[in-house]
Formats: C-alpha cells, structure tokens, sequence
C-alpha cells in the first residue's frame, strides 16, 4: 500500500549503509512524505507496527479494525464483494 501511494518502497537503502536500512525495518522506522492523508498516515503506522499481535487486523476484531479505520470511510465494502462496483481505472491489457 505504501508502494502504490508514494511510488517508493516504504524502507531504502541510505549512503549504502545496509545496517542502517535492517534497524529501520526491525524498528519500523517509517519517513512518511508530507502528501499522505494524517488518516493514511495513522492507517500505514498501526500496519507497520513489528509486533505481529499489536499490528492492525490482528487484534480479536481482526480485519474489522482495518475495515472500520478512517482512512477507508466512504468505501461500501458490500458493494466490492458483490463486485457491483466499477473500479476508477481499468488498464489495457
């Protein structure tokens, strides 16, 4: 997800110190860029958390603590597992 919003991987490489990069992902020590929705910033934070058992979704709601996050208000989660919803963009394959 942090991918598709910023078009970067969410940990790099810095000053090709490889050891620094490791402690960012054991850490989870996430740059968000300033574009990203405080709502997204919170959802992307509670997703990279190291801790499996303290991660959103993983919590005795399980998926529903996703599906009811702010960052997804508006979407009629019904209607994109009846596929009745038209995506906003269909690529030519």
């Amino acid at each position: 997800m942090y991918e598709m919003l910023t078009g970067q991987p969410p940990f790099t490489l810095k000053e090709n110190n490889r050891k620094e990069l490791f402690n960012d992902i054991k850490s989870c020590n996430l740059q968000m860029p300033e574009h990203i929705s405080p709502a997204c910033k919170d959802l992307l934070s509670k997703l990279f958390v190291a801790d499996p058992s303290a991660r959103i979704g993983c919590g005795p709601n399980g998926a529903m603590d996703i599906i009811n996050h702010a960052w997804f208000a508006g979407v009629d989660w019904n209607m994109i597992l009846a596929k009745t919803i038209k995506p906003p963009f269909v690529p030519k394959i």
